[in-house]
């Protein structure tokens, strides 16, 4: 493993680390808090799978582990 690919691994840990410590997601922290696509996520979104509130599109972290459950 090379120097480049090491600092991405640390760089998704530590950012996956931040985010499970939050209550309140945004849209990209919901989206590797759950480990999902960006477009899984809006489709979840827009078929209320999980709940959301607007104009940002934050997310619960408790919402996030009822939707990753299901």
């Amino acid at each position: 493993m090379n120097l480049e690919q090491r600092l991405s691994q640390l760089e998704a840990a530590m950012l996956t680390a931040n985010v499970a410590a939050k209550e309140i997601l945004t849209f990209d922290e919901a989206c590797v808090y759950m480990g999902v696509s960006r477009s899984f996520m809006y489709k979840c979104t827009s078929t209320n799978r999980i709940p959301h509130y607007k104009p940002c599109l934050l997310y619960t972290s408790d919402a996030a582990d009822e939707a990753r459950s299901v």
